[in-house]
């Protein structure tokens, strides 16, 4: 199933925000719920696929307002209470730019089992669909030093910059020469986080 137009016809247009689909109210920027459907993961789960607009109060180049699909699945023990299960955030430069700010997969549903290309393929026709309401091309940007999401990324057609292309080359071919470092767990949530240090 294909998702309505009207959903980029708003997002040009400037309509997304409509204060009945507020779905969280911050100090710092407000959620609108755009859309929201059922849908299964390639694994047969079933899950409620939504798409968000954020709108932040006071954006900034860093803190875009965003455009949010996620899937998420009823807990069994807490009717009504829902838990999040993938998201993947784009956020919107201008009506012809975008930037992959955040995905996430949780880890107990699993990694490389297909969700986020599902999800991102999502966030990609709605991509389309903004091109062909405007007229323009668009372009997705990812920042990311994680080699298997670059390798991800590559899969789903992303290319380098010419810029970038030597630094990319140097770190699949070599990855010895980059160091792996462990974050210090600062917030005691026992969770180990790792970044590459070039």
């Amino acid at each position: 199933a294909h998702l309505p137009q009207e959903l980029a016809r708003s997002f040009i247009e400037g309509t997304l925000r409509d204060e009945d689909r507020a779905v969280y109210r911050g100090h710092k920027s407000v959620i609108y719920r755009c859309f929201e459907r059922n849908e299964s993961l390639p694994n047969g789960e079933g899950v409620k696929f939504q798409v968000d607009y954020r709108k932040y109060k006071n954006p900034t180049p860093d803190t875009p307002d965003q455009m949010r699909f996620e899937y998420t699945q009823t807990d069994e023990g807490s009717p009504g209470e829902e838990h999040l299960v993938a998201e993947m955030h784009l956020g919107i430069i201008d009506s012809r730019t975008f930037i992959l700010k955040h995905r996430y997969t949780q880890p107990a549903v699993g990694q490389n089992k297909g969700i986020g290309t599902k999800l991102f393929l999502h966030a990609e026709e709605w991509l389309q669909q903004v091109a062909q309401e405007t007229g323009y091309d668009v372009t997705i940007n990812a920042r990311t030093g994680q080699q298997d999401v670059i390798g991800w990324l590559q899969k789903l057609g992303f290319v380098v910059e010419e810029k970038q292309a030597a630094l990319l080359e140097e770190i699949q071919e070599h990855p010895e020469h980059f160091i792996v470092a462990d974050a210090d767990n600062v917030d005691n949530d026992g969770i180990k986080r790792r970044m590459y240090i070039f």
